[in-house]
């Protein structure tokens, strides 16, 4: 058996950034037609969901090197030549995410975006955004479209791991968790390399400020409430 090396890919903070928010996208998928106490947390964890985007964006400039979106943007040659690999079931393995991955990564964060802005602008009974009677918009016929979107992109996304890491040969799943892949001792891959704790502490600070604020911000009247107020009168 040849001889393996371990080479650093994915840095701590990003992914904690990942699996975060995997978790609250998850939440917010089982709370979304709840009422009562489901409903606040679909708000927290969309709010927290906000929190971890203005994160990622800071961390998409100052982050580790595979966690930066200068390496997210392959050119079409790349992508579909990455396809076709696909297709034949052997892929060539990457360090950081392959030509198709970043542009998944892309359009996943994209629609985590969209989803989480318009449900901030979103009127929906007990669901009702901060946002949604400040700027005195409701943006639910688009919310809730957009998260079957982004549903949908969820699957193909898991889908297109496995396939990926049948093809490859490379464990993408364990390589998240542990930030780590395997390669040939031989192989001249080196370590990312790693962030500035400037970079760090400025990304958790916005998050922190932007998801905290959000979530102190008053829970505004949804239709329903002022429905029964009229009644009472």
């Amino acid at each position: 058996m040849s001889e393996t090396k371990t080479v650093r890919v994915w840095d701590l903070p990003t992914r904690f950034f990942h699996w975060s928010l995997l978790v609250l996208v998850v939440v917010s998928w089982f709370t979304g037609e709840e009422e009562g106490a489901a409903s606040l947390i679909h708000r927290l964890s969309g709010e927290a969901i906000v929190g971890l985007l203005v994160f990622r964006l800071i961390w998409g400039f100052g982050g580790g090197e595979y966690a930066r979106f200068s390496h997210f943007f392959a050119p079409p040659a790349e992508i579909i030549a990455h396809i076709k690999e696909l297709v034949r079931f052997k892929a060539a393995p990457t360090l950081g995410h392959n030509a198709l991955g970043s542009l998944a990564s892309l359009v996943l964060l994209l629609l985590v975006a969209l989803v989480a802005i318009t449900g901030l602008l979103s009127a929906d009974g007990d669901r009702t955004g901060p946002l949604s009677v400040i700027f005195n918009v409701n943006l639910k016929d688009i919310h809730e479209p957009a998260f079957r979107v982004l549903q949908a992109m969820i699957v193909v996304h898991i889908l297109g791991v496995a396939v990926t890491s049948f093809a490859s040969r490379d464990n993408l799943p364990r390589a998240m968790i542990t930030g780590a892949k395997k390669r040939p001792a031989s192989d001249a891959s080196k370590d990312a390399k790693p962030a500035s704790m400037r970079a760090l502490l400025a990304a958790s600070a916005a998050a922190m400020i932007v998801a905290g604020g959000l979530m102190l911000m008053p829970h505004p009247p949804g239709e329903d409430d002022h429905t029964h107020d009229h009644d009472d009168h």
